[in-house]
């Protein structure tokens, strides 16, 4: 990364998953595009664990044995969709199950821009909390948002 000078990409470049992240934290927003897949995928399910302990659902089982299996590298026991084969009753289970899918998208960008967003959405959370906390949690995001080379700065351009 030494040497490496970045822009923020405009928001309107950005995927649509992302646009709303962007109002938070446009530098991190950018940053997770230059971040390792492998990263993105700890960054998504970290969101994900966040967003489901904060809505109250990751102790329901089904969401439990579907984090254990991503955690693993596994996709969800129900396929791409955690939804299959679920009779969805109430709203925090519909959460519950949107989370999932955002964190078993099969593009670890996209699943991490999914992730974030259902994290700063959950109850007593907001997106600037969530993409602040992000970069102190992954040292490889952080110095793409602040380190050596690298210029996305922390407006919200």
């Amino acid at each position: 990364m030494i040497g490496v000078t970045r822009r923020l990409t405009p928001i309107k470049e950005l995927p649509e998953a992302a646009r709303p992240l962007a109002g938070a934290d446009h530098a991190v927003t950018s940053a997770l595009a230059y971040t390792d897949p492998d990263e993105l995928r700890k960054i998504a399910l970290w969101a994900a664990d966040l967003a489901l302990t904060l809505s109250g659902t990751r102790s329901l089982p089904w969401v439990d044995t579907t984090m254990t299996a991503l955690y693993r590298g596994h996709p969800a026991p129900t396929g791409q969709d955690p939804r299959a084969g679920r009779f969805l009753t109430t709203p925090e289970q519909f959460w519950a199950a949107r989370v999932l899918e955002g964190a078993a998208d099969p593009d670890p960008l996209t699943a991490a821009y999914l992730t974030l967003g259902h994290a700063g959405h959950a109850p007593g959370a907001d997106l600037e909390w969530v993409m602040g906390l992000a970069p102190g949690l992954f040292p490889t995001l952080a110095a793409s948002v602040s380190g050596p080379g690298s210029s996305p700065s922390r407006s919200a351009g």
